[in-house]
């Protein structure tokens, strides 16, 4: 996993991440799905990003719950992304505060219970899927 930097690097913030964040919260995601990389054949073992398994948002966070069953995850110091701009109104596509700090605080052998049985039922009632994403309201149609 790249950690996310914006243009200035943000040493200090890949320090605290790469040093400390990644080894206490080391099964879980600290960036988004812009910063991921894969070996193949994990990948295709832990069944790939599939609509069938997670049709909601936050594919690139239940993706990582599924891999990192299969062995560890590494957040090299050297390994950093930077992000494309954000659109303005995240409303469609993100999580709420509490969802993401039980996020974190759900141990990683309970995931499968967050994602499955709590997140994914939320998610599902507010509409937002992964579709959302496709939606590109910045870009005018023509």
């Amino acid at each position: 996993m790249a950690l996310g930097v914006d243009a200035s690097g943000q040493r200090l913030r890949r320090a605290l991440y790469a040093g400390i964040v990644t080894k206490i919260l080391s099964k879980q995601t600290h960036t988004g799905g812009y910063g991921q990389a894969f070996r193949t054949s994990a990948l295709v073992k832990a069944g790939g990003f599939s609509e069938q398994l997670w049709p909601y948002v936050l594919l690139d966070h239940e993706i990582m719950q599924r891999v990192a069953k299969l062995g560890r995850v590494v957040y090299p110091f050297d390994f950093w992304a930077k992000p494309s701009p954000r659109r303005s109104d995240r409303r469609r596509v993100r999580w709420t505060l509490a969802e993401r700090i039980l996020y974190h605080a759900t141990p990683f052998a309970a995931k499968d219970w967050y994602f499955h049985r709590f997140l994914g039922p939320r998610l599902k009632a507010r509409g937002i899927t992964h579709l959302n994403l496709r939606d590109k309201p910045w870009e005018t149609k023509a």
